[in-house]
């Protein structure tokens, strides 16, 4: 099993003057959002940019703040079709940029059309302390602790609110 290690940031938008290696739009859902989850997400590139993501994915993602357990599959269209049929509630919304910057790929993304983060994986927990976010005239906030960030969270509280 993997370890995920990362840090997220609160961020007024995408970063000026710098180009990403490539953008999506992304639809994810959960099929299991307590302690651990499970995430459905579909990918499609936007255009102009090369299409290196699997575009059906689930994840299983065990608890943690920066560090946890991690686990990707790649799934075929029937397959992502038939667990997204289970799921009840409407899939977060996100444009999804990756850039690389220090050696390190950044994400950032804009949520639902309403707010944006960033976010940086790590190889371990020394570099996750020492990183230095490349561009602070966009933070906000550091939300790695702040669980009300997380997207399963986000994705429990919006659909919540919709019923």
């Amino acid at each position: 099993m993997a370890q995920e290690i990362e840090r997220k940031w609160l961020v007024k938008g995408f970063p000026e003057g710098i180009q990403p290696i490539d953008a999506y739009i992304i639809e994810q859902s959960y099929l299991i959002s307590g302690e651990e989850e499970v995430r459905l997400r579909r990918a499609a590139p936007l255009p102009g940019y090369p299409g290196s993501m699997s575009p059906y994915k689930m994840t299983f993602k065990g608890p943690g703040i920066y560090s946890r357990k991690e686990v990707e599959i790649e799934l075929a269209w029937d397959q992502f079709h038939t667990l997204a049929s289970a799921i009840e509630g409407e899939p977060i919304k996100k444009e999804y940029h990756r850039y690389v910057v220090y050696g390190y790929i950044i994400e950032v993304s804009r949520v639902d059309n309403q707010w944006y983060y960033a976010e940086v994986e790590f190889d371990n927990e020394k570099e996750m302390k020492n990183f230095v976010f490349p561009w602070p005239e966009i933070v906000i906030k550091e939300v790695t602790e702040d669980k009300n960030y997380k997207m399963k969270n986000y994705w429990n509280f919006k659909n919540k609110n919709k019923k």
